[in-house]
């Protein structure tokens, strides 16, 4: 008599598969919850100043002269020099006496900044965050001169 070899009859096994569904909805929970905790420094936020140089002023101006090097001179005076600080704390009380002394007279603060073209744009947004501090709208920007 003839042996029948008979194989058993398996299924293909199935190839190994990654749900990936569970992975993007936890990227997606971590991506809310950074954006719903993440906030805004209020200084880098819209400064809500009025940027031009259109009117005639009565009243003397504020130059504010940023060099190449970083440092910052009023009149031609270094109040502050190139060091990497982000709050300005000689200017911001050398513009808080100009702002109070002008609103004395019944005028309006007018300050002109002039940087340098190779100067760190970190420093001029210092400066003018200085400016947008004291709450001073009318500000000019020009171009430094030595």
């Amino acid at each position: 008599m003839k042996r029948s070899s008979r194989r058993s009859a398996t299924a293909p096994e199935a190839a190994p598969a990654f749900d990936l569904s569970s992975l993007i909805d936890v990227s997606f929970l971590l991506l809310i919850y950074f954006l719903a905790t993440s906030t805004l420094q209020p200084k880098e936020v819209d400064l809500g100043m009025k940027v031009g140089g259109d009117g005639e002023y009565e009243i003397d101006l504020l130059t504010i002269d940023i060099n190449p090097q970083g440092e910052v001179q009023i009149s031609g005076e270094v109040i502050e020099d190139s060091a990497p600080k982000l709050e300005l704390l000689e200017l911001s009380d050398r513009l808080a006496f100009y702002k109070t002394t002008t609103e004395l007279m019944g005028q309006k603060p007018v300050v002109v900044v002039n940087a340098a073209d190779t100067t760190r744009c970190q420093r001029f947004v210092d400066v003018l965050n200085c400016v947008a501090g004291q709450r001073i709208e009318n500000v000019t920007l020009a171009d430094f001169r030595p």
